[in-house]
């Protein structure tokens, strides 16, 4: 079940790298202040899913060399 919880922040972080490239940009198009500020929290929420994904994968993958 802990793979799983990697997998699926890793999946939030893709759709996160995908709002956060198309909402900024659409914003800048239509020149929405609003709209281009979601760009860096939505930097931090992918930084954090990833940095909680990767040691959940690196601790399964160890687990799973060792047995």
């Amino acid at each position: 079940m802990i793979p799983e919880l990697g997998q699926i922040a890793l999946i939030i972080a893709l759709c996160l790298a995908v709002l956060q490239a198309s909402v900024p940009l659409y914003g800048a198009w239509r020149g929405d202040a609003l709209a281009m500020n979601v760009a860096q929290p939505a930097a931090a929420a992918q930084c954090l899913f990833v940095a909680f994904a990767l040691p959940v994968w690196c601790r399964h993958s160890w687990s799973m060399t060792s047995a």
